[in-house]
């Protein structure tokens, strides 16, 4: 290799020992970075645009001083892939534990959303059991209601005096459970009115009166409703909020997804695709990537996005 003469040796020197030591210093503080937090991540970020800047200014010098002595060129790449090797290396670890973040990151978002679906199921569940429990009581009730009240239609029919009929009344509209309420209550009071005034005043008119209230009543049936259980809105919106929370929270900025790939089985392959054809593949990637999704296998190639650190 020919060697650089006197000038061109100091030039060459002065130019680089100028950064070796902010070079050493970098590559220290790189070896020192650790992600684990959003605070470390930031650093980690920040100190990688200074790599950025520090390489920059790397190649820079590289590039003043083999324009003019170009036949040192190959001696100047050399000092130059000196300075970056330790560099890129450091990087290279530093991109690592920063992915290794982020895949922790993300799985921990997926737990918190997991862990949000099993509240809500459980809430859902509670509620759909409440409401079932309200849908039996309902249908008890009603049954309970409907042989309540044919039991004191047909005492009322029965009675044929109004000494009979006050028992009735006693029976069936004094005792009357509370539950079964005043819509029921006011069903047989209405037939024992008309059943009073058959006993007090006989005839036709009165008779027919009684016919009718009877068979009104008898045609129809209460209808008792269930009460309808909602989860409290409380408990909805604090399981909505924490949802957007996690929803919200995104990988770091400089994490980038790209779509690659890898034959998954050889035999599948296409015969366009057999060298393999990337530039095939990655083209057929790029028009199709709309409509992929994660892992997909398509003739023999599977696909998958890929995360890299972007630096700043």
């Amino acid at each position: 290799m020919k060697e650089l003469t006197k000038i061109e040796n100091v030039v060459t020197t002065e130019k680089f020992d100028q950064l070796q030591k902010t070079v050493n210093d970098q590559v220290a503080t790189l070896a020192s970075i650790n992600v684990i937090d959003e605070t470390s991540l930031a650093v980690a970020n920040q100190q990688l645009s200074k790599t950025k800047q520090i390489t920059n200014l790397i190649e820079s010098a590289r590039k003043e001083l083999k324009e003019p002595y170009f036949q040192a060129g190959k001696q100047i790449d050399a000092l130059a892939k000196a300075l970056d090797v330790p560099l890129e290396e450091k990087v290279s670890d530093v991109k690592s534990k920063i992915l290794l973040y982020n895949k922790e990151v993300e799985k921990k978002k997926q737990a918190d959303l997991l862990e949000i679906q099993a509240k809500q199921k459980i809430v859902e569940d509670q509620q759909k059991a409440l409401q079932q429990a309200e849908i039996d009581k309902a249908n008890k009730l009603q049954i309970d209601i409907v042989a309540f009240e044919k039991k004191a239609f047909d005492t009322i029919k029965g009675c044929s005096t109004m000494e009979d009929l006050g028992q009735a009344y006693k029976s069936y509209v004094t005792e009357l459970p509370i539950e079964y309420g005043d819509v029921v209550k006011n069903r047989i009071i209405s037939i024992g009115v008309a059943k009073k005034n058959m006993l007090t005043t006989p005839s036709v008119d009165t008779t027919n009166a009684f016919n009718i209230a009877y068979a009104t009543v008898t045609g129809t049936e209460v209808k008792v409703e269930a009460k309808v259980i909602e989860v409290p809105a409380a408990i909805t919106a604090q399981l909505e909020q924490e949802k957007q929370a996690i929803a919200i929270q995104s990988a770091p900025s400089n994490i980038r997804k790209t779509w690659t790939f890898e034959v998954e089985n050889f035999f599948n392959l296409p015969t366009e695709w057999l060298m393999p054809n990337e530039k095939a593949i990655a083209e057929w990637q790029k028009e199709n990537k709309e409509s992929m999704s994660e892992g997909m296998i398509y003739k023999g190639v599977k696909f998958f996005t890929k995360e890299t650190v972007v630096t700043k």
